[in-house]
């Protein structure tokens, strides 16, 4: 079977391309489905959702509601929310000069956030896995 993203000849039965990692037409797997279903997300448009709300509000990484990983915003927002508790606390009730070192963390994470949106977007328009977060498979 020739891969159709890079044109390598593959086993029949192969799920994967041996190249590229792209998942094969012929699979019936799960995961060709949701290969499918998803391939049409605009990756560009997922990193930019995360980017705006996540800098206009403290939710971030919404562009993986998009991408349909409900568990994966749920926890990236949820370390936001966290985080942006402690620096407005920090700044409000102890000193502001320390909570706005502080707030350089919530920053950081959107940043991330941002990043993890356009990996994960990449990924299932190219139909590789989702890498993991903090290690564990979060989807």
């Amino acid at each position: 079977m020739k891969c159709p993203e890079c044109g390598a000849e593959n086993n029949d039965n192969s799920e994967r391309c041996n190249v590229c990692n792209a998942i094969l037409p012929a699979s019936k797997s799960q995961n060709h489905k949701e290969y499918i279903q998803v391939k049409f997300k605009n990756k560009y448009l997922a990193t930019i959702l995360s980017a705006i709300v996540g800098f206009f509000f403290i939710f971030d990484g919404v562009g993986q509601l998009y991408l349909g990983l409900y568990k994966r915003f749920a926890v990236e927002c949820g370390i936001s929310i966290v985080l942006n508790l402690i620096s407005y606390y920090i700044v409000f009730f102890i000193s502001m000069t320390i909570g706005m070192i502080v707030y350089i963390l919530p920053l950081i994470w959107l940043i991330y956030t941002t990043y993890d949106t356009y990996i994960c977007a990449d990924a299932l328009t190219t139909g590789r896995s989702i890498p993991l977060l903090f290690g564990r498979d979060i989807q």
